[in-house]
């Protein structure tokens, strides 16, 4: 049985992965899990992997942990990382909203050697994920992170069918801010186009703006982002058409994210950094070109 910890302050995604790693009481489901509860309605509430298993929640926000164990069945709750849970857990889950601290939640895992998986966005700088990925390399700590939307069906569709014929260019758009949402937007087109980037340019501000990206191949790609954008779309050009697809199946890329976790701790042998390090990238040289908002 290999035992993981969700590790984070502000805990983001409460019930999905639990959900679907440790299973969860379709009432207490409903009860507690808000929008979340929707992802899980009418499934049958079994774990999707026998030998993988949430033990520990280490959280500030006692409160929202309780919930989240009590709808899961996990047994342990602490308020910071302890001794007790680095030797008991194969690996953590950093579920945690903020970004900025990923590395800091994350060290004690990788220090050891353990498995870890970041949610989006993985890191906000190439200095935090330069440093992870230095000690993963010295421990041999394997890890894995950013947007569940790489491991949508729908994705792997529109990657199929957006290479019928060379695009011109791609287009992304999606709702929220730049760090906690447009990070999947970057995330879909390196699945796209790949992540061999050589420029970024932007405009307007972390809230909502324009950020495009050009590739070796002379590509470009633009996310437009913010909370005017729906959904998440996708639009490529081409010399006699323009093509769009949305990727809307949530409980398909969180259900294909938790099993990919559980498949990446069993193996052992997985190595993300180069979609993790592009994406970081880009996140850290979009913001550059924003300007601060006026209040």
């Amino acid at each position: 049985m290999k035992r993981l910890a969700i590790v984070a302050n502000d805990i983001i995604h409460k019930f999905i992965y639990s959900g679907y790693i440790n299973g969860f009481d379709a009432e207490l489901m409903e009860q507690h899990g808000g929008w979340m509860a929707d992802l899980h309605r009418g499934g049958d509430g079994l774990p999707i992997n026998k030998n993988v298993r949430i033990t520990s929640i280490v959280s500030a926000d006692a409160e929202t942990a309780g919930k989240i164990a009590l709808v899961s069945k996990i047994e342990t709750i602490a308020e910071t990382i302890n001794e007790q849970i680095l030797e008991n857990c194969d690996g953590a889950l950093i579920l945690e909203r903020d970004g900025t601290i990923h590395l800091e939640l994350a060290k004690p895992f990788l220090q050891r050697g353990k498995f870890v998986y970041l949610d989006k966005p993985a890191f906000t700088s190439t200095q935090d994920a330069n440093k992870a990925q230095t000690i993963s390399e010295t421990t041999g700590a394997v890890v894995i992170g950013g947007s569940a939307l790489r491991y949508s069906d729908e994705l792997a569709c529109i990657k199929s069918e957006l290479w019928e014929e060379p695009p011109l260019s791609v287009m992304v758009t999606g709702p929220g801010p730049w760090l906690e949402y447009a990070c999947h937007m970057v995330e879909v087109l390196t699945v796209l186009l790949g992540t061999n980037i050589v420029n970024v340019g932007g405009v307007g501000s972390s809230a909502e703006g324009v950020v495009t990206i050009k590739w070796a191949s002379g590509l470009y790609g633009t996310v437009q982002f913010g909370p005017k954008m729906s959904g998440f779309t996708v639009y490529a050009t081409y010399p006699t058409q323009v093509r769009r697809w949305t990727i809307d199946n949530g409980n398909n890329y969180y259900r294909n994210m938790a099993t990919k976790i559980c498949s990446v701790i069993e193996s052992d042998s997985h190595d993300a950094w180069n979609d993790i390090s592009a994406v970081v990238n880009v996140l850290e040289r979009g913001t550059a070109f924003f300007i601060p908002l006026i209040t």
